[in-house]
């Protein structure tokens, strides 16, 4: 049985992050170079998409009053 202790929130996955970070990158490039703007908005969109997901992911992370602590799964094994 595994036991979850409190602990800090977690970073979102790093393909999220990874994904963002080189589409913003990318559009800057582009923007610089100045490119067309669909092409600009074309860029960005897997930022959007990024940012949405690491939000959703961040707002749905169990609080401390819904983890597991220490003291309850002894208790359960104990039995």
């Amino acid at each position: 049985m595994a036991i979850r202790t409190p602990d800090s929130p977690r970073l979102p996955q790093p393909g999220w992050r990874l994904l963002g970070f080189a589409s913003i990158g990318l559009g800057a490039g582009l923007f610089a170079a100045d490119a067309p703007f669909v092409v600009l908005a074309a860029a960005f969109v897997p930022a959007l998409i990024a940012m949405i997901v690491i939000g959703v992911q961040g707002a749905t992370i169990p609080t401390t009053d819904e983890r597991t602590t220490v003291q309850e799964v002894a208790r359960e094994t104990r039995r």
